[in-house]
């Protein structure tokens, strides 16, 4: 056979391959309902870049999920104050997506080194898979901080607002409506 025949049929299979992955990737895509993010936080830069990624991930993966574990995730998503910007099944996509980062770029510096360590790529994947629960501890911790600098001006607001007459309840929503965000 030609060598310009075997050229034309390898890159024929393989425009084919590529147009078969395409349309499978835009039927998953397409499945995908859309994401309303009105009322919910601001994606961080970085994460903003792989969202589509995550929400792919999160609509065909994360069903399998056990919801003890969903729930015990979504209740550190509220302690950490991240609960506006992620649902527990996107902070499972996260970590896969991270997974997949972590090993992608130590694949690179081993490309770029000219070596292979199998090892160095299974700490790679720990790593990514803990570095969504590390940046959720590092929030929950801002978050402590943040609440334990505003509370003594809270409490003195609700004082004056108690000594001016009204109830607690009455003091409570003044403050909420009337003070600092």
């Amino acid at each position: 056979m030609n060598t310009t025949a075997i050229a034309f049929i390898l890159a024929f299979m393989v425009s084919a391959i590529v147009f078969i992955v395409l349309y499978v990737f835009s039927k998953l895509t397409s499945a995908i309902p859309d994401d309303d993010r009105q009322y919910m936080d601001q994606l961080p830069p970085a994460l903003r870049l792989v969202w589509p990624l995550v929400r792919l991930l999160d609509f065909h993966l994360t069903s399998r999920i056990s919801l003890e574990r969903l729930e015990r995730t979504n209740t550190q998503l509220n302690n950490s104050g991240v609960s506006y910007m992620m649902t527990a099944e996107q902070f499972y996509a996260v970590r896969i997506v991270s997974v997949f980062s972590f090993c992608a770029i130590m694949y690179l510096v081993f490309t770029m080194m000219k070596s292979f360590n199998y090892t160095y790529m299974v700490l790679a994947g720990i790593l990514g898979y803990m570095y969504p629960a590390i940046w959720l501890r590092d929030a929950r911790q801002r978050r402590i901080k943040q609440v334990q600098k505003a509370m003594p001006m809270f409490l003195d607001f609700i004082t004056m607002a108690v000594e001016a007459g009204l109830n607690l309840t009455g003091a409570l929503n003044q403050v909420v409506q009337k003070g600092p965000p």
